[in-house]
């Protein structure tokens, strides 16, 4: 219960349930840990762990990935320096900050300072460059790695698909069937992005099909996303309206924002319909194009 708690944020349910244990464990003081670090008490969780009879790997590794998760890398490190043993998600969660913060030099300083590297510490810093956009040095470090895996291709696929190198992420993906790795669904999703930023319809639709055909992948909504997305782009909105009817899923927040920002894009403003979405209270995006175009349809 008191986990359960901790992992919904409910922190003053977690504290009175931590009060009321007979005896309280490793996995109930760093559960409470997380609880205090995911409400943003961080003080509350470093006392806590201060206050601990003993600790471990996972409650070291908690304080460690909180102050990274809360966008302080600066005491991470710190706790860092004090630890017995330094894991690998200690060291990942610090390069992950570091790289959100914006902060690449330091991320890439905290990779050199490793006394060794696996797979999962090279993918985080690929990770970290993709996300900031740098492409430049994630193929860098591409070339550099020992060994890839599934996960670093498509972080990469990914980011030159959302950047728009078209042409670089169609590479990679052939580099990546040559050299024998199975595409996956991430995979596929990154190639329809790219393809879909390069108004390529005729070779979105063949990655579409041959996702299924090929490699047995069933396409997923954000699979479907990229194809409306396109469809918008090159102003085919019946067909794209077409797609969306005729899909398996619920269109979401992103398919909406899609179609909408189509219309309007090709002035087929007086035709606008918000499609029936499945998009929470706080995602407003759909409901601000709509409302957007009908205030552009009353005024022209």
């Amino acid at each position: 219960m008191l986990q359960a708690a901790s992992e919904n944020g409910n922190i003053l349910e977690a504290r009175s349930l931590f009060g009321k244990m007979p005896q309280t464990t490793l996995v109930s003081w760093t559960s409470l840990i997380f609880a205090n670090a995911q409400a943003g008490m961080i003080i509350g969780a470093e006392e806590l762990f201060q206050n601990m009879p003993q600790r471990n790997e996972v409650s070291w590794n908690a304080m460690v990935s909180s102050y990274s998760m809360l966008g302080d890398p600066d005491r991470a490190v710190d706790f860092l320096k004090t630890m017995p043993h330094i894991s690998t998600i200690a060291w990942t969660s610090i390069i992950t900050a570091n790289a959100a913060s914006g902060n690449l030099g330091k991320a890439k300083a905290v990779f050199d300072s490793m006394p060794e590297h696996n797979l999962v510490v090279w993918n985080t810093l690929i990770a970290a460059y993709c996300r900031a956009g740098n492409l430049r040095e994630s193929t860098k470090t591409l070339g550099r790695m020992p060994a890839w895996s599934t996960l670093t291709w498509n972080a990469v696929v990914a980011a030159c698909g959302h950047h728009g190198y078209t042409a670089v992420a169609v590479g990679l993906y052939h580099s990546m069937e040559l050299e024998g790795m199975k595409p996956d669904a991430t995979t596929y999703a990154g190639i329809l992005t790219a393809r879909s930023h390069a108004g390529q319809l005729e070779s979105a639709r063949s990655h579409f099909v041959g996702m299924v055909a090929d490699h047995g992948i069933l396409p997923s909504l954000q699979h479907y996303c990229c194809m409306v997305d396109i469809l918008g782009r090159l102003g085919r909105l019946e067909d794209a309206q077409d797609l969306i009817d005729s899909m398996p899923y619920l269109p979401d927040h992103a398919v909406c924002v899609s179609l909408l920002a189509a219309r309007r894009s090709h002035g087929e403003i007086g035709s606008i319909n918000a499609p029936k979405c499945n998009v929470s209270e706080d995602k407003s995006a759909p409901y601000m194009l709509l409302s957007t175009a009908m205030l552009q349809l009353t005024f022209s």
